[in-house]
């Protein structure tokens, strides 16, 4: 499926996580297609879904190995035009089961309309995924200070009957506590793939 990307430009500016996402629907091939058509009966015809997976980004060097804390994951997030979040309620293998794909004059027509919809719809899953994104970021932090507390104490504790620890050592391991620490609270949460559904 490909629409055309004068389709699409009006949400390229709107909201900073809107710019590309749409780029996923017109052109990107994620489970069956990247906009489709869905029959869920406890949805309503004509219901919007939004499927979003975000990957969790920590730009930070190699050597402070901080993937053992933060291991490449990602958030998931599922959210309809009614404003529910079922993310836990459909599955990405439901979707990939029901959904079928929309000719391309029907999924033109379907953007035209819907635009403020998708729209928000996008936003809505940026907001739920930073949720998850604050706890998974708390946790590795809670992780990383607990090892690294324990190698300082072990440090600390050596260095009194043992001359030959200097306090640079210590100092060293208290500064890269901190250095690690600021790097986990920079990580940020990117769209990496975005599925529409219209309930039929």
């Amino acid at each position: 499926l490909a629409l055309s990307r004068e389709d699409m430009h009006f949400l390229t500016w709107e909201h900073p996580m809107v710019s590309g996402a749409m780029d996923m629907v017109l052109n990107d091939e994620f489970g069956n297609t990247a906009l489709c058509s869905i029959k869920l009966p406890p949805l309503k015809p004509g219901t919007l879904l939004a499927e979003a997976i975000f990957v969790i980004n920590c730009a930070a060097p190699k050597s402070l190995q901080l993937q053992r804390h933060l291991p490449l994951s990602t958030i998931r997030i599922i959210v309809d035009s009614n404003n529910n979040d079922l993310s836990n309620v459909i599955s990405f293998e439901h979707i990939n089961k029901l959904g079928e794909k929309v000719p391309k004059r029907v999924a033109q027509d379907l953007v035209r309309h819907t635009r403020a919809d998708i729209t928000e719809l996008v936003k809505r899953s940026e907001s739920l995924a930073q949720k998850q994104h604050s706890t998974i970021i708390e946790a590795a932090i809670e992780q990383m200070q607990a090892q690294q507390n324990a190698e300082l104490q072990r440090l600390q504790a050596l260095s009194e009957v043992n001359p030959n620890i200097r306090q640079e050592e210590i100092n060293y391991i208290k500064d890269k506590i901190e250095t690690m620490k600021r790097y986990l609270q920079s990580a940020t949460i990117k769209l990496d793939a975005l599925r529409i559904a219209v309930t039929t």
